[in-house]
């Protein structure tokens, strides 16, 4: 019950959360990591717009956002 409360915590604080000591070897955990960044690296940046993310405006964190957009200082934490 303790670890699902730091994993709210976690995701609704800070938007992740990274497990450690999980058993995989770290060519298991780079593989992830590619496979996961084939949504960045490997979409157009035309279709990227489609879905892009504007907190400022809407208040929601919700949907793509480019490197160093972020503009965190206006919301509450």
């Amino acid at each position: 019950m303790a670890l699902a409360a730091q994993v709210v915590e976690a995701m609704t604080t800070q938007g992740f959360f990274y497990v450690i000591n999980h058993g995989y070897t770290s060519e298991e955990t780079n593989k992830m990591f590619a496979i996961g960044n084939l949504t960045f690296d490997g979409v157009p940046d035309e279709e990227k717009k489609l879905y892009m993310g504007d907190p400022v405006q809407t208040g929601s964190y919700e949907g793509y956002k480019p490197l160093q957009f972020w503009v965190i200082d206006q919301f509450a934490c």
